[in-house]
């Protein structure tokens, strides 16, 4: 019997999984909703499911129809939410006129205490209930419906009424110590009240409110429409990944030019806080953060997301965006620890030893590819290791080749690493732009019969993945498949050391040319490297002719392909 659609099991219990239209999924910051309906029986879950599937297409609909406020609608109930606190704050104050002074210094020290607690929120992006209450009755006086608010907007409202309160309480120091002077460092978006105050004039004769500036959020959208086409997609993923917690920490509509060191000192050392075992999973910065070191993320990882908040702010002040760079000198140490370590490539006698383990010399059928036995085929497992160890390709540019990437015919027969399929569409990722390259093909790998693969994989599904057996993860994973099977593959057969998956088998091709003499320029050409000079830039790259020549010189100690015949053969 047929599964119902949005039915599935999950350890023995059903559960219902609904993938959100586009529209919704882009306005509540996920792709699908997944509940559990607590029970092992099918006929059960079948009668849950079509319940919860009429529950989810109702939702649906009330969503649609809800519509939010715009930005402007929001920014104008919190001003008029600030009148009314601005309103309340003039009323005559009974201070104890023999102790003035002392009554004055201990309410404007009670209202700083406040001023921090609300800047705090706004820098956490974290609203306690102050804030909370105020927004909902901020959205009741402009006549919003706070239950038709997706839950971006509500936590704009929070934030607008938090800036509200804090604006509040910066007017009662002013009237307490500087009545008729204009307020310094005042919230712009409540800057009709401090030109009224400069001039001493009455609400009706004050000007318009004064436009808010470049947001936070405004700078990061001008940075990454800057860098998008100047990086790989898995590298401007990490970017965007980076910057967008940033807004999520500071505040998306937070002025850009108020953002100080202090703010991102706390978010610098929050990112060296990251739980590595949260990857690839929907949840707020705050709730990705842990104390235990042995799930915290790598210093390279760590480094390269602050790397990217200090590359916004360097950027901008070269634009002129704003005229310091308080990123600039907020360092950030690695690990000692966490020192990167190259992956080892393989010895000679490991080598050896890989080609003489089941996949290679022999397995039990149907897929038990760790247990020894009589069946052996030159599939996709068996050619995917072949093939990086004598192409030097990543592991995600093998998971994603296709069959049109290989030329065989041409005068020096070559695969191509590209972004887009035959037809120009864009079917694939490529880590930087000097990943996109022509790869020629070994000799050993058109002895072994790598047509006759190819072939078959054309003639079965001509646009299919060559190793589709190998499932591509999300982001920048895209080598996830191959990596969790060759990971577990090498620790099985004791052939497993730091840093080794599918890495070691490019950096084994790297050493092996290395060790023949091969010169790191021509080596970094096969591997997809970009030159490190001027000159490297000019003249294009190199040829498939002077490619072939480099790779020619490959050797692994013995004859890879009588070894691997005699393991098909014996």
């Amino acid at each position: 019997m047929t599964r119902p659609t949005h039915l599935a099991r999950r350890g023995g219990i059903y559960i219902v999984r609904f993938r959100l239209p586009k529209d919704l999924s882009l306005a509540l910051g996920m792709s699908e909703v997944r509940r559990s309906l607590h029970t092992s029986d099918r006929k059960t879950a079948e009668a849950c499911c079509l319940r919860a599937t009429a529950w989810f297409r109702r939702e649906v609909y009330h969503l649609r129809m809800a519509t939010n406020p715009t930005r402007a609608d929001l920014e104008r109930a919190a001003r008029q939410f600030f009148e009314r606190l601005r309103a309340g704050l003039d009323q005559p104050r009974n201070f104890d006129l023999d102790n003035f002074d002392l009554e004055v210094a201990r309410s404007v020290e009670l209202a700083k205490e406040q001023l921090e607690l609300y800047q705090t929120e706004l820098i956490a992006n974290r609203f306690g209930f102050a804030s909370s209450t105020s927004a909902d009755e901020m959205l009741n006086e402009a006549g919003i419906d706070v239950n038709s608010l997706d839950p971006g907007a509500m936590q704009t409202a929070r934030r607008l009424a938090s800036r509200a309160l804090q604006a509040q309480w910066h007017l009662y120091i002013h009237q307490l110590t500087n009545p008729t002077g204009k307020i310094v460092d005042f919230d712009p978006l409540f800057d009709d009240a401090n030109q009224s105050i400069a001039v001493m004039q009455s609400r009706e004769s004050a000007p318009a409110p004064a436009t808010s500036g470049l947001t936070l959020g405004g700078a990061v959208s001008e940075y990454l429409a800057a860098k998008k086409p100047t990086v790989g997609k898995s590298q401007f993923d990490e970017v965007e990944r980076a910057l967008g917690w940033l807004c999520e920490v500071l505040g998306e509509s937070t002025q850009f030019t108020s953002i100080t060191k202090e703010g991102l000192r706390a978010f610098r050392d929050d990112l060296t806080r990251i739980d590595v075992t949260l990857r690839g999973r929907k949840l707020p910065f705050k709730d990705r953060l842990t104390s235990m070191p042995a799930k915290q993320i790598k210093s390279q990882t760590y480094l390269r997301y602050w790397k990217s908040v200090q590359s916004l702010f360097r950027w901008c002040e070269s634009e002129g965006l704003r005229e310091d760079d308080p990123a600039a000198k907020l360092s950030l140490a690695a690990r000692k620890q966490d020192e990167v370590h190259s992956p080892e490539p393989f010895s000679e006698p490991e080598l050896r030893k890989l080609f003489s383990t089941p996949v290679f010399a022999g397995y039990h059928p149907p897929r038990k590819f760790h247990v020894p036995g009589s069946y052996r085929v030159k599939g996709p497992h068996w050619w995917f290791c072949v093939l990086a160890l004598h192409s030097g390709l990543r592991a995600g540019e093998v998971s994603q080749l296709l069959p049109d990437d290989f030329d065989f015919a041409a005068e020096v027969p070559h695969l191509k690493v590209r972004p887009e399929d035959a037809s120009g569409a864009k079917v694939k990722q490529t880590k930087t732009k000097a990943s996109v390259r022509d790869v020629p093909l070994h000799p050993n790998l058109i002895a072994l019969g790598l047509p006759d693969f190819i072939a078959k994989c054309r003639k079965r599904s001509p646009k299919a993945r060559v190793f589709e057996i190998f499932k591509l993860g999300a982001g920048d994973r895209i080598s996830d498949g191959a990596t969790r099977f060759w990971g577990k593959y090498l620790r099985i057969f004791g052939l497993h050391k730091p840093g080794r998956a599918t890495h070691v088998f490019r950096h084994t091709f790297a050493a092996a040319l290395r060790n023949s003499g091969a010169l790191d320029e021509d080596i970094g050409a096969l591997l997809g490297h970009a030159g490190s000079t001027i000159t490297a830039g000019y003249g294009g790259g190199q040829s498939l002719t002077r490619k072939a020549k480099t790779l020619a010189l490959l050797d692994y100690g013995f004859d890879v392909v009588t070894l691997l015949s005699e393991q098909q053969n014996s």
